[in-house]
């Protein structure tokens, strides 16, 4: 089971998409920036955090429905 679950690309990419989400979510700009800058920096990575969890819930939905990620469904039915 754990050489399925590492075979396969899915668990991968929803991997990276909540680590992107995650540091996205909680990352802060530097405190010598603009007033401007800052708030560009930190509107635009709350952006990017929250459009990347919303992909990692359209994709893991899509991907329960066609039952390509057994593992992790059942996982979180088990949890």
């Amino acid at each position: 089971m754990a050489k399925k679950i590492i075979s396969n690309y899915r668990y991968w990419l929803l991997l990276i998409i909540g680590f992107v989400a995650t540091i996205g979510t909680f990352s802060v700009p530097e405190d010598g920036l603009p007033l401007l800058s800052w708030l560009w920096v930190l509107i635009s990575t709350k952006v990017i955090g929250l459009g990347a969890f919303y992909l990692f819930y359209v994709l893991v939905e899509r991907w329960e429905k066609r039952g390509t990620i057994p593992e992790l469904t059942q996982f979180t039915k088990e949890f």
